[in-house]
């Protein structure tokens, strides 16, 4: 479970572009358990410092806070669920 919450702050903390996201996982490969790297993967593009900046502009912060703690939630339940059952 820490692999994967490390993996999901690296990705909201680094804010680079989905394309490079794959590249960047690939080299924590043989490190990080599959699904901290899918939680990285899918976390990432969605939680982001740019997206969170694009977001404001739209909708209001409690908005915005609801919809990072609901990716957050499911990201980290899909994330359990493939290092529990893809092992």
């Amino acid at each position: 479970m820490l692999s994967i919450l490390i993996m999901m702050a690296l990705a909201g903390i680094i804010s680079i572009c989905s394309t490079v996201d794959a590249f960047f996982a690939l080299s924590f490969a043989a490190t990080f358990t599959p699904g901290s790297l899918l939680a990285f993967m899918v976390f990432g593009p969605i939680v982001d410092l740019k997206a969170i900046g694009l977001m404001l502009t739209l909708f209001k912060p409690r908005a915005i806070f609801y919809f990072v703690i609901l990716v957050f939630q499911l990201t980290l339940v899909g994330a359990l669920a493939i290092n529990y059952y893809g092992s």
